[in-house]
């Protein structure tokens, strides 16, 4: 508890701001427990309509009840550590959608499916944010050239691991190893298109996995 002046104020671990949970610590753990609940909880829900519903329909509600929570906010918890449990709840979603075994490979049938991982998600967030904000990006542009998308920005020199896990320098990282095609696009619209169908493409698990490629 905290007094100020004559007034208690309680103390927690945790808040819960504009449906993003954040601890006392700005790490998401607690975020992410809450986040795993409600997507085991529309894992479940998608396997009880299983039995009624065809592919097209379950896919409707896929992006209803589970993408809409998993990308809720992702371009800042995104890069958290503890986020592997994340895409082991989607692949679960993907068996039950396409009548897998549990321990069937999901590799390819993200493709399949025409849908993103939690990790491309993330990227395809983070990018469509530096697409529509480039002005928060004019001081990383090489040599302060006249704007260009298809210049890879400079990687802001850091010290602190906290640094490289801001979205900004994710924002950054992900732009440079985009396909020049990608960076040259100029219209919202198509490079949001054909940035999904790049990243459906990569299939990346892991963000290293993107980076990589």
């Amino acid at each position: 508890m905290v007094n100020i002046q004559s007034d208690h104020i309680e103390t927690s671990n945790s808040v819960k701001f504009l449906g993003i949970y954040i601890d006392q610590y700005l790490q998401w753990d607690v975020h992410l427990l809450q986040l795993c609940k409600k997507l085991n909880s529309a894992c479940y829900s998608i396997r009880v309509l299983k039995e009624y519903l065809q592919q097209d329909t379950l896919l409707t509600v896929y992006y209803a009840n589970f993408y809409s929570q998993l990308r809720y906010g992702i371009m800042f918890w995104g890069s958290a550590v503890a986020t592997s449990e994340l895409l082991i709840i989607q692949k679960k979603v993907i068996r039950i959608i396409l009548g897998m075994k549990i321990k069937d490979s999901c590799r390819g049938k993200f493709k399949l499916l025409n849908i993103l991982t939690f990790p491309a998600i993330y990227i395809y967030e983070c990018l469509k944010f530096l697409f529509k904000n480039p002005l928060l990006f004019n001081h990383y542009i090489p040599n302060h050239t006249h704007h260009t998308r298809a210049l890879n920005l400079t990687i802001p020199r850091h010290r602190l691991t906290l640094t490289e896990r801001s979205p900004l320098y994710a924002c950054i990282k992900f732009h440079n190893k985009l396909p020049s095609a990608l960076k040259q696009e100029i219209q919202f619209g198509r490079f949001k298109r054909e940035l999904f169908k790049y990243l459906v493409i990569v299939e990346p698990y892991t963000v290293v996995e993107y980076l990589e490629y």
